[in-house]
């Protein structure tokens, strides 16, 4: 063999090493062009369990969905594809036989599932698609009441007072007709108006209404505080309009989720000023505690580390309610004769385990308790190890539940819920994984699952993986976060970081994150998938303490620790760690940069300043966006703790700001665009790197196409510069003059060039 044939040979092999380790493309700024998913909330089971239907859903960047069907067959590899299905418009023939689907240009086919053979169908709609439900026995109307006509002679003048029963709203508009809600029973044809003025209707359910009343009309955002602004509760009769009243809303902050029982003898409403449940029997029209001294409670969502009742509770039957704590689950009597039950015995509290239940669709109805051969089927979740997965409950009298699965998996919650075949013990399951994209699996008894999908659009990008990790907060307390790398993560390599921040998300360790679709950022920051995949390492931090008087001193207390041990990892590189958050995330991000430099830049969207007038301001856009609150936040009114406001108010703050910021804040978002305008005023007086975008066609985040697009090539560029060293673009080192606005972008880089 001569020199030059080694040569060759050597080439060759080289080549085909080089392009067998080639890697695979990152996501490009404007997201995936082509991104396939499966509908699950249109996926249907064959009566016989052996058959399914799902659709394919086709999303890219430009918006567009495309849907396809696919038939399948639940024991074998058989399945067959039909493009351009009408959403929704396919079923099966009870039997289990036939599968019918409608396309988009109306033709009806049937496939019959023995033969494999599908013929165009002419049969009328209710003998295979779409059967209507029976009609209503009222029917439900609304008439109108003209308002009297504005005297031109009178001076066109507000008048308020201080024992008004709600805000003053100088952008309100006059109603010029009042509507109001008219019953009429189909068999008699007899009928009453059935609400007034200032009333709405709350739920309707057999022969009953629930009637609410506000004095302070459609926003009681006062009932903390003005008893005037507080809603009164009526059961209305649909027969002859007779009324009771059964309540009048608490003084709190948590939302009345008043409703009826399924066979409507109770209504049950949770008391979050006293949290318990209250019960309303409506035979004896009398109001009673059904808690009976236990304390149901989660860890309210949100801003504040505050109890507060579930509003997810079901029902078991008319007489008996099932809910759950921060773990386990809880029956109780809505009868008020026994004492409520804890149905998984404390062992949830106990495993640290968060139960709860699991919706069972079946083609008669959607159960939450569903009864299968190994028990009561419940969802679960394990708070140590973020993973997911199924318990039963031999029986609802209070015992220890039994582990059937649980895995490094998301199921999608207790919000998604299992299909069951109706005439067999077959159940159909979406599971996900952060790297791979939800599929459904069968099983029959939840603890082996069989794969009837292999949809996975992710592995032509490098994408993603995801891990949990672990700190203390300056308070002593453990907390828990997701680090993100890229699916070409290299250990003998330094990474950037971004930060993300903004309220609990450990929970979704096992999640798959979408790009375009329920992602983490998606329309106000860079997505946690493009920055893995363009190779970047990306935490989220719980940041879940909300002490009042302390909520961004405990973001603080929670994050820098966090960002410290990622810190000590040997592949992060320590001195290019990024920050960005919206909204709530935003208000933190806003005040972070003014306590610490352990970043070297951080991105700001729709975010708060500072926090004195925004205890009462609004906007025109958005008139009860924020109106004078209780100050649970900032540990009392204004008035009482003036200090708290101004000491966690960025714009009080922002001579210490080191860190560059990019803000991001649209004319046209209810949260007020002084807000941000303010700060970047200052920030760029006191000559801090500071640059502020507007978007024309937004409000509190980005609209899909060319604004999203465009804000995301910016605000990566931004990260790019000060995490990666890459040249700064034109926009961040000369500017674009207002004259210049959708003329000159800006986006070229300006290497050599320091902004």
């Amino acid at each position: 063999m001569n020199n030059r044939t080694i040569f060759l040979v050597c080439g060759m092999l080289i080549c085909f090493s080089t392009r067998a380790q080639e890697q695979k493309p990152a996501i490009g700024i404007s997201g995936p062009e082509k991104w396939s998913s499966i509908g699950f909330e249109s996926t249907v089971i064959s009566d016989d369990g052996k058959h399914i239907m799902y659709a394919i859903e086709e999303n890219g960047n430009t918006g567009i969905t495309q849907k396809a069907l696919i038939v399948k067959s639940i024991a074998s590899d058989w399945q067959k594809r039909y493009e351009d299905v009408n959403a929704f418009s396919f079923k099966f023939s009870p039997d289990g036989r036939y599968a019918f689907f409608k396309k988009s240009d109306g033709k009806k086919y049937r496939v019959d599932l023995n033969s494999r053979k599908e013929e165009i169908y002419s049969a009328r709609d209710d003998d295979n698609l779409l059967i209507q439900e029976a009609t209503e026995e009222y029917v439900f109307s609304k008439k109108a009441e003209a308002l009297p006509s504005p005297d031109p002679n009178l001076a066109r003048v507000d008048v308020w007072g201080y024992e008004d029963a709600n805000y003053a709203n100088p952008w309100r508009k006059r109603k010029d007709v009042l509507e109001y809600d008219y019953v009429t029973n189909r068999s008699t044809g007899k009928g009453f108006q059935l609400t007034h003025k200032n009333e709405q209707i709350v739920q309707i359910k057999g022969e009953w209404a629930i009637i609410s009343y506000c004095e302070g009309g459609d926003s009681p955002t006062e009932k903390f505080w003005n008893d005037k602004a507080r809603v009164k509760y009526y059961l209305t009769s649909l027969i002859d309009g007779t009324r009771t009243f059964i309540m009048r809303e608490p003084k709190s902050e948590g939302t009345t989720y008043i409703q009826f029982s399924p066979g409507t003898g109770y209504i049950v409403i949770p008391d979050n000023a006293n949290l318990s449940y209250s019960c309303f029997n409506i035979k004896t029209k009398r109001l009673y505690d059904i808690s009976k001294g236990k304390k149901i409670t989660r860890r309210g969502a949100g801003h504040m580390d505050v109890e507060i009742l579930p509003m997810d509770f079901t029902f078991l039957s008319d007489s008996t309610l099932l809910s759950g704590d921060e773990y386990d689950l809880w029956k109780l009597d809505l009868r008020g004769d026994v004492a409520p039950v804890n149905l998984t015995n404390g062992y949830g509290r106990a495993n640290k385990i968060a139960f709860r239940t699991q919706k069972v669709k079946i083609k008669t109805g959607e159960r939450k308790l569903h009864r299968e051969v190994n028990g009561y089927i419940i969802n679960a979740f394990d708070t140590k190890n973020k993973s997911w997965g199924f318990y039963s409950l031999k029986n609802l009298n209070g015992s220890n539940p039994i582990e059937l699965s649980m895995g490094p998996y998301y199921y999608g919650g207790e919000s998604n819920p299992i299909l069951k075949a109706e005439g067999s013990d077959v159940y159909i399951v979406k599971r996900e994984t952060a790297k791979e994209s939800p599929n459904l699996f069968a099983t029959r008894d939840f603890k082996a699952f069989k794969r009837l999908t292999d949809v996975k659009p992710e592995k032509e990008y490098n994408w993603l993986t995801s891990e949990l990790v672990h700190w203390t907060d300056l308070n002593g307390k453990g907390c828990d976060g997701i680090l993100y790398k890229p699916e070409n993560f290299n250990p003998n390599l330094r990474y950037p970081v971004v930060t993300v921040i903004y309220d609990g998300f450990s929970q979704f360790l096992n999640r798959f994150p979408f790009y375009n679709v329920n992602s983490l950022g998606h329309g106000n920051f860079l997505p946690v998938t493009w920055l893995a995949s363009n190779g970047y390492l990306v935490f989220v931090p719980d940041i879940t303490l909300r002490r009042p008087g302390k909520v961004l001193i405990d973001t603080y207390n929670t994050l820098i620790p966090g960002v410290n041990r990622i810190k000590s990892f040997p592949f992060v590189s320590e001195k290019k760690i990024g920050l960005q958050g919206a909204s709530w995330g935003g208000m933190q991000t806003n005040y972070i940069v003014t306590q610490s430099d352990i970043f070297a830049a951080a991105h700001s969207a729709a975010a708060y300043s500072e926090y004195i007038s925004s205890t009462g301001y609004s906007s025109e856009i958005s008139p009860d966006y924020n109106m004078p609150g209780k100050g649970e936040s900032f540990g009392g009114l204004i008035t009482e703790v003036p200090e708290n406001y101004v000491s966690q108010s960025a714009l009080f703050l922002a001579e210490k700001v080191t860190t560059p910021l990019l803000i991001r804040h649209n004319r046209q978002d209810p949260l007020p665009f002084y807000q941000s305008l303010q700060y970047f005023r200052l920030l760029r007086r006191l000559g801090k790197k500071a640059w502020l975008l507007q978007y024309d066609d937004s409000e509190h985040g980005l609209q899909k196409g060319k604004s999203m697009t465009d804000c995301y090539l910016r605000i990566s560029q931004f990260f790019d510069h000060y995490l990666k060293d890459k040249p700064a673009p034109k926009w961040m080192t000369q500017g674009i003059l207002p004259d210049l606005k959708q003329v000159d972008s800006g986006l070229e880089l300006d290497p050599g060039v320091e902004p």
